[in-house]
């Protein structure tokens, strides 16, 4: 933990190689098609996770299969990166479907500071599916975290050879090209998780495959 805590702290963002096991990726997956069926299908599902963890029984509904292994793996990592007990405040699936939009340039923390009085969080992405460019894999720029969160504008830079557009998040920033000419993609299998500093700037290409593309989100601030 205290290399990737490292690894955290200098590039914004560190890479926990199969961290979630293939039975634990399947079980996402059939929580995430248990949500689809009663939810909108878009790209962004969005669960209250006060409502419980995948897999634990809600009001009104099939709870899907069990993953609280996915939880207790994931809290885990957040806590040694966070130094301490944490809270969950965002549960979120996002699937890109072929043909999908990028994820224009942007950072976690913005929205978290100004509309939720979130300052010290961060983002745990967990890969279902085998990333990498051809699928709009993430892309990161190592060490923007050392600058301020911007707002998204409703017209962001492409990213990953994308046209520069709304994207899936209905905007973007514009980093420094010098800072753009660091990108890095993250290549990731399926059980993958990268952990995001709110300040890093990252996004992802367009979906250029014939399957979806899909990961698991959570945010995670200290205990209060």
């Amino acid at each position: 933990m205290k290399a990737l805590a490292a690894s955290y702290r200098f590039d914004g963002y560190a890479v926990i190689r199969g961290l979630l096991d293939a039975g634990t990726v399947a079980d996402c997956r059939d929580h995430l098609t248990a949500l689809r069926r009663s939810l909108p299908v878009g790209p962004i599902v969005a669960v209250d996770p006060s409502g419980g963890w995948p897999g634990r029984p809600r009001r009104g509904g099939s709870s899907g299969a069990d993953v609280a292994p996915a939880h207790a793996r994931l809290q885990q990592v957040a806590e040694g990166l966070l130094g301490g007990p944490v809270d969950c405040f965002g549960l979120t699936y996002i699937v890109k479907a072929p043909g999908g939009d990028p994820a224009m340039w942007h950072q976690d923390g913005y929205p978290w500071r100004t509309s939720m009085g979130i300052g010290e969080a961060l983002t745990l992405w967990a890969a279902l599916d085998d990333c990498d460019e051809e699928n709009g894999c993430l892309q990161v720029i190592p060490a923007s975290h050392r600058g301020e969160a911007r707002p998204l504008e409703a017209v962001g830079g492409g990213v990953g050879g994308g046209e520069a557009g709304a994207g899936m998040f209905g905007g973007g920033i514009f980093p420094e090209a010098e800072l753009v000419a660091t990108t890095r993609p993250l290549i990731m299998r399926a059980g993958d998780v990268s952990a995001h500093h709110p300040c890093l700037v990252h996004g992802s290409g367009p979906n250029r495959s014939g399957g979806e593309r899909a990961a698991l989100v959570l945010r995670y601030r200290p205990a209060r």
